[in-house]
């Protein structure tokens, strides 16, 4: 697969409405594991692992209850051809998706598939380019909050970590540069 195929897909993401905009959760889920894999992460992604910081953000980037269906970007992520699930086969059956204790206590983890994860680590540059396609979904909520409001403090990684950054701070100020692509995340 390659960078145009990669950055397709995740400009493909469906995301839930919310009012007006759009639900902030796969653009959230996405910038978590994409910091994580920029910070050496292995491609590998237990639902307990990111729970803490998923729930985190949620509470304050997402509307009011965002936090209490943290659950959905992290299953619901593999519909878009990017996210791959390792569950039980009870979960895996079920027709709702699995809650936040179901998940954790199921021991399911995710991962970006294959193809996309050895790109990401193999080109940076990919990095950054998804991750502005997330903070680009995250500007379509519905506090339409601009990128001045989050401005980041990051890692010194060049740009990609910048994005990243937009709603995960790190370490030393930087701007991230105006979207390429001008994508936005669809709506389911």
């Amino acid at each position: 697969m390659n960078h145009a195929e990669i950055i397709k897909r995740f400009s493909n993401i469906n995301c839930a409405r919310l009012g007006d905009g759009y639900a902030p959760h796969k653009p959230i889920l996405v910038l978590l594991v994409l910091q994580k894999i920029l910070m050496g992460h292995e491609n590998k992604f237990s639902f307990s692992e990111l729970d803490h910081d998923l729930k985190k953000r949620l509470e304050k980037y997402g509307s009011d209850n965002a936090s209490n269906t943290r659950n959905e970007p992290f299953w619901r992520l593999k519909n878009d051809g990017v996210w791959s699930i390792e569950a039980p086969a009870e979960l895996l059956a079920l027709e709702n998706t699995p809650t936040p204790n179901q998940l954790a206590q199921g021991n399911v983890s995710g991962s970006f598939i294959d193809e996309i994860y050895q790109e990401l680590r193999r080109d940076p540059e990919l990095i950054g380019d998804v991750a502005n396609i997330g903070a680009s979904g995250m500007l379509c909520f519905r506090r339409k909050r601009r990128l001045t409001d989050f401005w980041p403090t990051i890692p010194t990684k060049g740009w990609a970590a910048s994005c990243i950054g937009l709603f995960f701070p790190l370490g030393t100020p930087m701007r991230c540069p105006p979207t390429k692509l001008g994508a936005k995340w669809r709506n389911y």
